[in-house]
């Protein structure tokens, strides 16, 4: 399921890793596009994700209904 939440562009900056495989090499910045998983914070963040997309469904539902 992890894998499955896509991080928005504009928040990809957050979570790099920063690669070198060795010193003569320079470092190489990657960006990750989904959810980090195996760490402790992960269902957290991915229960956070899903809340904040409820409560903009829910929040775009109700605006849609006024109209």
């Amino acid at each position: 399921m992890y894998r499955q939440v896509l991080i928005h562009e504009k928040q990809r900056s957050l979570q790099k890793i920063l690669w070198r495989a060795n010193k003569e090499y320079d470092v190489q910045i990657f960006k990750l596009k989904t959810v980090t998983y195996g760490t402790a914070c992960v269902p957290y963040l991915v229960v956070r994700a899903l809340q904040e997309i409820t409560a903009n469904l829910n929040q775009h539902s109700q605006e849609h209904q006024r109209s």
